[in-house]
């Protein structure tokens, strides 16, 4: 019975990752390297999924060369099960240090080395002349270099997930959570199979989350979208602690037509990280049009919003000096008055104060 019901999950995580790949396989928003690393990671979860089948299926048969089959399955699985969390790892992970990336491989070829040699002497694991499988005294090897990386993987993404939003970070964290608690029920329950159908699981719903993130982030400079900027005005539509800065790319039409989109595009990028830079720990930015760029701040004074623009001019002030394409930013900013009935009344008020400030940067440049 208890075979069935295991049977019956493996076969819906390995559906369901097959359907996950071709949807990531037609994605054209994930950039192509997380997408890579997290196709292969799906894959190698399915193969996994298909040995334990095969390793409970053979452990009811019987003959010399089912044993023989029965150890080649546990030396590929016991082999492959650190390759998932290493894999995920560089999904998110944006480095290229050749050293780091080295020592990373590491402990995956030590693991190989001595799954293989298990397959002889028993110290990871034994299947006897009888056909029954046994721990050896270094089966937490694999375990623990899957855990180390299992660990490794929640602090790259604890970094490379800053910015996002507080229910983004919570709901990352539960699914990884859910892992964690499924390797540590395995481990001490041998006959209970769970753990790479939480895997599966959880890739299935950390491809959820991509595709979320795709509607709320902008896919060109990595900060929020216009999408996710009205959503977050609706929260402080009567909050008069909130303050509204409005920012304007100037001459980007210019830009695109003489050098350029893809040039086009990175002056997109270069100004919203000098914005995101400038007003890091003061507000959040969004990209809200083709050049236009917000930052909503909550109780901040007047002073901190005049230094984060004084930081920010100063930002392109520096990147204007080894480019041959200038990058100009006017703004405006406003603050939540009594006399102003909701928050759409800070933004056209900002508006109006950033068209002033575009105004007298045209005077200038005549």
């Amino acid at each position: 019975m208890n075979f069935n019901i295991f049977q019956g999950n493996d076969i819906i995580s390995i559906i369901s990752l097959c359907y996950v790949i071709v949807l990531a396989k037609q994605n054209t928003v994930i950039c192509e390297n997380k997408n890579k690393f997290y196709i292969i990671s799906c894959i190698l979860t399915i193969l996994i999924i298909i040995l334990e089948v095969l390793d409970r299926y053979t452990e009811n048969l019987n003959g010399t060369y089912i044993v023989y089959i029965h150890i080649l399955i546990n030396i590929l699985g016991f082999s492959l099960i650190p390759t998932v969390p290493f894999i995920l790892i560089f999904s998110y992970y944006n480095g290229d240090n050749k050293l780091y990336n080295s020592m990373l491989v590491f402990p995956l070829i030590i693991n190989f080395v001595i799954c293989i040699i298990s397959g002889f002497n028993g110290c990871v694991f034994l299947v006897d002349l009888n056909n029954q499988y046994l721990r050896g005294p270094l089966f937490v090897v694999p375990v623990i270099i899957g855990m180390l990386y299992f660990i490794l993987l929640i602090m790259i993404i604890k970094k490379e997930t800053k910015d996002y939003g507080k229910d983004e970070r919570i709901f990352l964290y539960s699914i990884l959570f859910v892992v964690a608690c499924s390797c540590i029920a395995q481990i001490f329950l041998k006959n209970l199979y769970i753990v790479w159908s939480s895997v599966s699981f959880a890739l299935v719903l950390n491809y959820i989350f991509l595709r979320d993130l795709q509607i709320k982030y902008d896919p060109i400079t990595g900060i929020k979208n216009r999408f996710a900027y009205e959503i977050d005005l609706k929260k402080y539509k009567n909050n008069e602690n909130v303050a509204v800065v409005m920012f304007d790319l100037n001459n980007l039409k210019l830009i695109n037509d003489k050098k350029g989109h893809c040039n086009g595009d990175k002056v997109i990028n270069a100004s919203a990280r000098i914005i995101k830079d400038s007003f890091k720990g003061v507000g959040v930015p969004y990209r809200i049009g083709g050049d236009e760029f917000c930052v909503i701040c909550i109780n901040v004074s007047k002073i901190l919003i005049d230094e984060s623009l004084s930081q920010l001019t100063n930002g392109l002030e520096e990147v204007n000096k080894s480019s041959d394409i200038k990058i100009g930013l006017a703004f405006g900013y406003s603050f939540f008055k009594d006399s102003y009935i909701n928050i759409y009344d800070v933004v056209e008020n900002a508006d109006i104060a950033m068209y002033k400030h575009k105004a007298i940067l045209k005077k200038e440049a005549i």
